[in-house]
């Protein structure tokens, strides 16, 4: 048994009372946000919801840092960032440009949120709306000539509606194809549509998840926690989850914001 195992069972045993030692194993549950989300899971699975909604609002990763309709969160700041062969460098300032094509009106807050979260991940941001699907190529074509080949990477997001797993512009009869050439593509794509007050459940999920968490986890970690997180949403609401969110990626090495 690991020394630290060992220990807590000591002292566990050492308390008086079952209460005693029911808070203490719920205080060592829920001092770290990855624990905390695992006992949440162990009760909505064993059909316990209440009392996992009682532990969520305990939680950190969870609190009052990025409420749901706000426009405006904060990001934790990163104590010591990723370096070394296993990653790709995510030091430079500023890290690139990152595009924001937003083609819903009613998802406007929602572009403005990722606009706050990714200008504190130190990219330069560039919102377009409105584009129809040839006005999406030719934009990113351009962009894709200037930009600044010392950067340490390009981001894209498009809030848009989908078919066949593309992207639709703004006339609804085109869809952008061009978007799968590039070989270090990563993309993170939802085909949930709820939404609350302009954000939809998804932008809510993945926003809050990158402001918490990419101080200290890769993005493929990030999006299984926005899925989670979107996931117990659904359940908050009493929706059921379809089609998950995905993440693809032919990229040789790991993706760390280092806010």
């Amino acid at each position: 048994m690991p020394l630290c195992l060992a220990l807590r069972r000591t002292r566990i045993l050492n308390l008086n009372t079952e209460r005693e030692k029911i808070l203490f194993i719920l205080l060592e549950f829920t001092r770290e946000r990855s624990t905390c989300e695992t006992i949440v899971d162990l009760l909505v699975e064993s059909n316990q919801n209440g009392v996992a909604q009682i532990i969520l609002k305990c939680n950190t990763s969870m609190g009052p840092n990025s409420p749901k309709n706000s426009t405006e969160i904060a990001v934790t700041k990163c104590k010591s960032p990723k370096k070394g062969s296993n990653f790709y460098p995510m030091l430079k300032m500023p890290r690139g440009k990152f595009i924001i094509i937003n083609n819903i009106n009613e998802l406007a807050k929602e572009t403005q949120r990722f606009n706050s979260v990714f200008s504190q991940l130190h990219f330069d941001i560039f919102v377009y709306n409105h584009l129809t699907a040839v006005d999406i190529e030719t934009n990113l074509r351009h962009n894709s000539r200037i930009i600044d080949k010392n950067c340490d990477a390009f981001g894209l997001m498009i809030i848009s509606h989908g078919e066949d797993e593309r992207i639709l512009g703004t006339d609804a009869c085109n869809a952008v194809d061009s978007l799968r050439d590039d070989p270090f593509n990563i993309q993170a794509t939802s085909k949930q549509t709820y939404f609350d007050n302009g954000i939809t459940y998804f932008g809510q999920a993945l926003s809050h998840s990158i402001a918490q968490y990419a101080c200290e986890e890769s993005l493929n970690s990030i999006m299984c926690r926005t899925t989670n997180l979107l996931r117990r949403f659904c359940i908050q609401m009493g929706f059921k989850l379809t089609g998950a969110p995905e993440i693809t990626s032919r990229a040789a090495l790991e993706v760390y914001f280092n806010p």
